[in-house]
């Protein structure tokens, strides 16, 4: 019986393990090959199938809902309890961890670094319910900012308007932070820091960042620093020096499009299973000030960085491996 019983869990750990394998591979297939494709997808079809009405009605749908800074009616739960969600987590896997309560009836601001690649733990954490955030603040409702341009592509739009994703754009944030009881959930570095992201190493670019605390001080929306450890450790990247032609290209690349083009590599082109811990920091309090001068925008400003700095020295110790030697480096 003991036999059977250890045939049986080997079975649904190697089923479990092909399943989380298949989520993972669909996701970069679907979403990130989506980005790359979706456009030459719209175009093949237009020019070279019989199908082109459909995009074409697809696109006047669009164009009338143009203005996707209002996610909030969009969000569905079915989709973001999704079990492809919890699968794809559990490939890495990735964990959500608590570290002080929220009052139930305030808005926040979760400010998550480091974006990495692709900035799949704070995805994952709070653009699904994959880790259970919305058990973890049962009094609040998700919302995660993203590029604008992901707004303009074939079927992902839809896609990212029922997990509650809105664009990383002020009207869109402003929007959120208007309502009561959201949590609004920020890759501050974006893409940029994606050129820095190795494994072990944490750099992110927060002191030319200032837009999201002017955004909080006019809503008077606490900000909250969130870090995911481990998130630079699922892909590695080919090396180009600052300065050097293609590193130049790369950066023109993204100033143009907001897409980083990266030479990275993990497991073949999937991310490695590495863990990712996202942990949330307590709320830095706030006062509401509808028109904050420099001075009280730069003051909230260095105060976010030494609770995130602090942050970070304190949960290094459980989280990192050879913790004495990494150390946040802020941009």
């Amino acid at each position: 019986m003991d036999v059977m019983d250890k045939k049986t869990d080997s079975c649904h750990s190697t089923l479990k393990w092909h399943l989380q394998t298949l989520a993972c591979i669909t996701f970069m297939i679907v979403c990130i090959c989506g980005l790359f494709v979706s456009v030459p997808l719209v175009l093949y079809i237009l020019f070279c199938t019989r199908y082109y009405p459909l995009v074409l009605l697809y696109y006047a749908w669009v164009w009338y809902d143009h203005d996707s800074s209002d996610s909030l009616r969009r969000r569905s739960q079915r989709v973001r309890n999704s079990a492809f969600w919890r699968y794809f987590s559990d490939y890495f896997p990735v964990r959500l961890v608590k570290t002080a309560e929220l009052d139930p009836t305030m808005s926040y601001m979760f400010c998550s670094f480091p974006h990495g690649m692709l900035a799949l733990g704070t995805f994952i954490s709070f653009g699904t319910n994959a880790t259970k955030v919305d058990e973890a603040f049962p009094n609040h409702k998700c919302y995660t900012a993203t590029l604008a341009y992901h707004f303009k592509l074939f079927y992902i739009r839809e896609l990212i308007h029922a997990l509650g994703i809105c664009p990383a754009s002020p009207k869109a944030i402003s929007n959120i932070l208007s309502k009561p009881k959201t949590l609004t959930v920020i890759a501050v570095g974006g893409a940029s820091e994606a050129f820095y992201s190795r494994p072990g190493q944490y750099t992110i670019f927060l002191k030319q960042r200032k837009g999201f605390v002017k955004l909080a001080l006019k809503h008077g929306t606490p900000l909250v620093p969130v870090i995911c450890f481990g998130e630079q450790n699922i892909y590695s990247q080919v090396d180009f020096p600052e300065g050097s032609r293609f590193r130049r290209f790369q950066e023109f690349i993204r100033k143009k499009t907001t897409v980083a083009p990266i030479i990275a590599y993990g497991s073949g082109p999937l991310p490695y299973r590495r863990e990712m811990i996202v942990v949330v920091g307590k709320p830095l309090p706030m006062e509401k000030i509808l028109n904050p001068t420099q001075e009280q925008i730069d003051d909230l400003h260095q105060k976010f960085i030494t609770e995130l700095t602090a942050l970070f020295e304190e949960k290094k110790k459980l989280y990192l491996a050879n913790h004495e030697n990494i150390h946040l480096i802020i941009k």
